[in-house]
């Protein structure tokens, strides 16, 4: 995608034209769509520039390009990288991988982040942000070599971040919980509305709204944890560990359909799940916090 920054103009109530100094337009240059307002000293980096450091590692590391996509209109631009490290938790595998994301609406420079994903299911996993900060924020270089340092830099985050992952991962697989405590924390990330022991068919609609909203949660987590679907997840080996009630709670997440009445409300709860995730505001986060404190 070719980018521009243009000079950017505001209209008074007389319809005079007025340049707003030191504010710009950031735009696509094809279709002249617009992805964001930035400033005077910001640098626009290309998807071409900004993966172009990720090269060193798919030839140098053994990593290879998983998938790649776009968020948001084109605004927000991502690529997901393998990298040749498998963590195992009972008989469950884990791979490695790298996100590397790149804006073009000023919302973030171009950062990588670590995270895990279990190969039977697409569960994005942040144990490793409990034990240190995994991602670096990697600056656009000409220079070859300070672009393959970065690419270094990178790897030995992922080396690192998968030593704590496994250790974390195989201490919630061999914590057992109670259903006292599967409930206690459904309650604390899907908490119930107080009907004040009031009938449901005498409930307001919005209360109503809020009640099943919750349950459906609660019951996608529940139907992975203990139900059939868990079966057909893989789960059934972590049934009763804090590891199981936190995939459980990822691949819930995940898994959920993406309602709306268009295809663009569809596309924008997909943007939003994956927002979630990267950021770690998932329900699986929150879960987590929960499960390692027990």
């Amino acid at each position: 995608w070719e980018l521009a920054k243009l000079p950017l103009y505001t209209i008074t109530a007389d319809g005079s034209r007025l340049e707003v100094p030191d504010r710009f337009a950031h735009v696509r240059s094809r279709d002249n769509r617009v992805l964001g307002v930035v400033g005077n000293v910001y640098r626009s980096v290309t998807n071409e520039d900004a993966f172009r450091w990720a090269d060193e590692l798919v030839g140098g590391f053994g990593a290879h390009y998983k998938t790649a996509g776009s968020l948001y209109g084109g605004k927000v631009v991502w690529v997901l990288l393998d990298v040749p490290f498998e963590i195992k938790v009972g008989d469950q595998k884990l791979r490695t991988s790298i996100y590397l994301t790149n804006s073009h609406d000023g919302s973030s420079p171009v950062e990588a982040a670590f995270t895990t994903t279990n190969i039977v299911c697409a569960n994005t996993l942040a144990l490793a942000r409990h034990s240190g900060v995994d991602r670096v924020r990697i600056k656009h270089c000409t220079n070859a070599e300070q672009k393959l340092a970065e690419a270094q830099k990178t790897m030995h985050l992922v080396e690192g971040a998968r030593e704590r992952t496994a250790q974390l991962a195989e201490e919630l697989f061999a914590k057992r919980i109670t259903r006292e405590t599967v409930g206690d924390v459904l309650d604390a990330v899907f908490p119930l509305p107080d009907t004040k022991g009031v009938e449901y068919d005498d409930l307001e609609r919005g209360l109503k709204r809020s009640l099943s909203i919750a349950e459906d949660k609660r019951n996608a987590v529940m139907a992975i944890y203990a139900g059939a679907a868990g079966d057909a997840l893989g789960q059934r080996q972590s049934d009763g560990t804090a590891w199981g009630l936190y995939n459980a709670f990822s691949a819930a997440y995940q898994h959920q359909p993406l309602l709306g009445k268009s295809e663009d409300d569809r596309v924008r709860k997909a943007d939003a799940i994956f927002d979630r995730i990267m950021s770690a505001q998932s329900p699986a986060d929150k879960a987590l916090d929960l499960l390692v404190a027990v």
